[in-house]
């Protein structure tokens, strides 16, 4: 008898085991729980999602926005759906103010503006299809045609109703980037010229009736980001430091940086920047080091942190940052200090982060809302 109770027991074990590997999933959830009971991570919701790559996922206030299958979803940090709408666009083009949302269907040439709680604002039928677009928080949208040919050289310009106010047209050079301005609508357009064998890259600003106000030439520089701060002054950031200047074209301030590969902005708060920087002694280069460069609207440096894992994306709220990797998730103050660290079993596609440390996570399989 004791016999057949060992038996029974090994193989009860055998079999607990062999779940445990082949369900990863039972694993977080028994990490989670184990965390939870020490007010560590723990899992708020979740949504099981179909293998496809045809889900667009787009954070939206203190929320995200899920489009599949013709349907938009809106979901809050805390995973709770708070309204749906059915579209029916196919491969939309989806873009987020503060309280709007921009859908642009190329096949009807229709843009749609949705309000914060998914109502209707307007429908805007164009003469072309778009290949890129950007709006700002009053409403106004910028959009880049696509014209004969497969040129992306014309820009239009819409305002609050909808209605167009002006055009851009460049005759050379390509436009990698542009925007719209909060502050004072503002248009800012990155081109980048390669005739005579040689690159150059230009900064433009317009006014909202497309008019020509300035150019700056960035000459061989290549610039990543752009912003323009609560001053007005427009920060630059380009592979080898930022740069602050102001409506004449002064210098507000200038910081050096190293093997910047990219940053994101916090509005009226800081700037923070991820390079990767390989140590150099004489002739020999060592190891590389992926940094965390957290920069005030002043220039002033708040924080100058080594990472623990090369970041693939980052995040941002007034207080704190967040950066991912595959399989982890940190997040940090603006003294560069971490906070909180979460081990994940599956790969990360996207990260946001929300105030209380409200994360929500995107993976093929998943979307999780979690509390860190």
């Amino acid at each position: 008898m004791l016999i057949n109770r060992r038996g029974i027991l090994l193989i009860s074990f055998l079999l607990i085991a062999l779940f445990l590997i082949m369900s990863p999933r039972l694993i977080d959830i028994i990490n989670t729980r184990s965390a939870n009971s020490k007010g560590e991570p723990s899992v708020i919701h979740e949504i099981e999602l179909p293998h496809s790559s045809q889900i667009i996922y787009e954070k939206f206030n203190e929320g995200i926005l899920q489009y599949w299958d013709g349907i938009l979803y809106y979901h809050d940090m805390k995973g709770q759906q708070q309204w749906t709408i059915h579209l029916g666009v196919i491969s939309p083009i989806i873009r987020t103010t503060n309280n709007n949302v921009y859908i642009m269907d190329n096949n009807k040439k229709q843009l749609i503006r949705l309000g914060k709680d998914g109502e209707v604002q307007y429908k805007v039928f164009l003469d072309k299809g778009v290949y890129n677009f950007s709006a700002n928080d009053k409403q106004n949208v910028l959009l880049q045609l696509i014209n004969e040919g497969g040129s992306y050289r014309k820009l239009l310009i819409l305002n609050d109703e909808g209605k167009k106010t002006g055009e851009i047209s460049i005759a050379e050079g390509e436009i990698m980037s542009f925007s719209i301005e909060d502050n004072d609508s503002k248009i800012l357009l990155h081109t980048l010229n390669t005739a005579n064998n040689r690159i150059e890259g230009n900064l433009l600003q317009y006014d909202r009736q497309g008019k020509l106000i300035k150019l700056d030439s960035l000459e061989d520089k290549l610039l990543l980001r752009y912003y323009t701060e609560g001053k007005g002054n427009l920060i630059l950031v380009f592979e080898d430091g930022i740069r602050a200047i102001d409506n004449e074209g002064s210098i507000k301030w200038e910081v050096e940086a190293a093997g910047i590969k990219d940053a994101i902005n916090e509005k009226e708060e800081y700037l923070a920047i991820y390079s990767n920087e390989t140590q150099k002694s004489g002739i020999i280069y060592g190891k590389s080091q992926d940094r965390l460069n957290v920069i005030a609207q002043s220039g002033n440096s708040l924080s100058d942190s080594i990472l623990k894992e090369k970041p693939s994306g980052m995040d941002t709220n007034k207080n704190e940052l967040l950066y991912y990797s595959t399989r982890s998730l940190y997040i940090v103050n603006k003294k560069g200090q971490q906070i909180a660290e979460y081990k994940y079993n599956s790969d990360i596609e996207k990260a946001f982060l929300y105030q209380q440390q409200h994360v929500i996570v995107i993976t093929k399989e998943r979307l999780t809302f979690l509390k860190i």
